[in-house]
């Protein structure tokens, strides 16, 4: 078994109090968040900034307080890991890397989730914005979530 690993975060901003999430349009149509493979002597966090730099031209500050997984076959014999992190917008410019990234939009919370077609990829933005919530209601200490409530259709606070 081939085992591959990738890093990349869900980047976003906040307008008007509003906090709004970077979704990518790949060339090959499919909807996601800036990430890629690691290379030789990087760390998960450098990855994952070098790929939001590579694919879309954004300075961000990575917070490495929140981290999910999701492994999955990316093709026969292969095992993929992708970690993802969150990330506050720095810079206001950004590029798109031609000949990965179509196009680029800044949604809320349910028309991201709503651009994923993966549902463990919405998961993880669902997640994200929990984590986000939960630090903006305590002063920068997580509150725990309990998301399996969440998930099944409970408020959030």
């Amino acid at each position: 078994m081939i085992r591959e690993k990738s890093c990349g975060a869900i980047v976003y901003t906040k307008v008007k109090g509003k906090r709004l999430y970077l979704i990518e349009q790949m060339l090959g149509g499919h909807h996601g968040v800036p990430k890629g493979h690691m290379e030789a002597g990087e760390s998960e966090e450098d990855t994952a900034l070098r790929e939001i730099k590579e694919e879309v031209g954004l300075r961000v500050a990575l917070d490495n307080g929140f981290r999910r997984v999701i492994t999955y076959m990316s093709r026969p014999g292969v095992e993929k890991e992708v970690v993802y992190f969150t990330a506050l917008r720095e810079s206001m410019d950004t590029y798109l890397q031609a000949d990965e990234v179509q196009s680029i939009e800044w949604l809320e919370l349910d028309q991201a989730i709503e651009r994923i077609a993966y549902e463990e990829m919405r998961g993880v933005i669902w997640e994200a914005d929990a984590y986000l919530h939960g630090k903006d209601n305590s002063n920068g200490t997580f509150r725990a979530l309990d998301l399996s409530m969440e998930r099944q259709g409970a408020a959030r606070p």
